[in-house]
């Protein structure tokens, strides 16, 4: 819907709005978390998944803007880049930028991969967050109450979802 639409990067939304589509996206995301954690928990999770997609959009759409700006297509802007980027990497005074330009497979990716990526990352944090089935009964997630510890115990699989 972003890349559709790509205005919506540009709007700064400091309250929710509560549009029918809005409600839509609210209750069927949320509502696929709603029997493993608490409504604080759901909140905070989907809060991540939701600054991961607009993050990615917003830099897809900003890089979208650059090349009708510039002119140049993605892969000329990096091959223009490219001399600069060989200047930083001889100099040896970068090291994170030098693995990054040599042994980061992310940058290579098409842009839908390097989404997919981020966005898998993002998943087995929420999966990481849901207690497993066995350790709590449905009503003490609905409740938000915990196994003793003061959170809920973890578990790394998002199946049930």
């Amino acid at each position: 819907m972003w890349l559709r639409h790509p205005w919506i990067a540009t709007v700064h939304r400091s309250l929710p709005s509560f549009g029918p589509n809005q409600l839509r996206l609210i209750e069927g995301v949320m509502g696929a978390l709603d029997a493993h954690v608490s409504i604080t928990e759901n909140l905070g999770l989907m809060a991540i998944l939701t600054g991961y997609v607009e993050g990615a959009v917003r830099e897809e759409i900003s890089w979208a803007q650059e090349v009708r700006r510039s002119g140049l297509s993605e892969s000329e802007w990096m091959t223009r880049s490219s001399p600069r980027v060989h200047q930083l990497l001889e100099r040896g005074q970068y090291s994170i930028c030098t693995k990054i330009a040599t042994e980061a497979r992310q940058p290579h990716l098409s842009r839908d991969d390097q989404f997919r990526y981020g966005l898998e990352r993002v998943l087995d944090c929420i999966a990481a967050a849901l207690p497993s089935t066995a350790e709590l009964p449905m009503s003490a997630h609905r409740r938000g109450t915990t196994n003793g510890t003061g959170r809920p115990a973890r578990s790394r699989r998002l199946s049930s979802i």
